[in-house]
């Protein structure tokens, strides 16, 4: 009987384990895909920014989307214009920004520059090198509210030739039944509005490190715990 409830117990203990693991995995994982893909779009804030300028910029970078979407972008080049698949526009910039993608008719492509067209967005222009922002690691993640973060990353930042640069940028990021998306970006952030966000003067107190032992000590001292109700319980008695 008692190598019964011990096997149960080491069951039990196992799943807490791998769910635990997984689960603090599973998002970081999600959050660096988004920030990866949208670091080269520059600064970006969903409450003033033009949704034009955000698809432009989504286009000239639609490479570094394929992080966020299961959907091949397909695209083409015919001339001047690029040609990429609506599906995957639309999906990954939902994906993204939680917002729906404009499909503009072919008559505004000189206008705005790009439109949507059988099946595909077109546009002319875009950016030479993808994934031009080397995104390092997350370094700080700030809750702001139930449903918002204050994320702080290193990147390396390369213009053309020019050797990388090094700078800490920032992101807040929404989350929903979704998952994550993004509200704001800030490349090569100064912190300046840090203070006003969290709503206090001392940003250095309300800064937590992302410590990766955090989990694990977490986990640590579930496992330790549980133990010692077993000796407790079954041992002794």
């Amino acid at each position: 009987m008692v190598y019964i409830k011990t096997l149960t117990l080491i069951c039990i203990l196992i799943q807490i384990f791998t769910t635990t693991v997984h689960a603090d995995t599973q998002d970081d994982t999600q959050m660096l895909h988004l920030i990866k893909a949208c670091a080269d779009i520059g600064d970006y804030d969903v409450e003033n920014s033009d949704i034009d300028e955000l698809m432009r910029r989504f286009l000239y970078t639609y490479r570094n989307f394929e992080i966020v979407s299961d959907i091949e972008p397909h695209a083409v080049k015919s001339g001047k214009l690029i040609m990429c698949n609506e599906d995957f526009v639309q999906d990954a910039f939902y994906k993204t920004f939680r917002l729906n993608a404009p499909k503009p008719a072919p008559d505004r492509l000189t206008e705005i520059g790009y439109c949507v067209n059988n099946g595909f967005y077109c546009f002319s222009g875009g950016y030479t090198e993808y994934f031009a922002t080397d995104v390092k690691e997350i370094t700080r993640v700030i809750p702001l509210n139930d449903n918002s973060l204050y994320v702080i990353f290193s990147d390396y930042y390369r213009s053309g030739t020019n050797e990388p640069v090094f700078e800490y940028s920032s992101m807040i990021i929404g989350k929903d039944s979704e998952g994550y998306f993004v509200k704001r970006i800030n490349m090569n952030d100064d912190f300046k509005d840090l203070h006003s966000l969290l709503n206090t003067e001392d940003v250095s107190q309300s800064v937590p490190d992302k410590n990766p032992y955090i989990p694990i000590a977490v986990i640590a001292v579930t496992l330790l715990s549980s133990i010692a109700v077993f000796y407790i319980y079954f041992i002794r008695k």
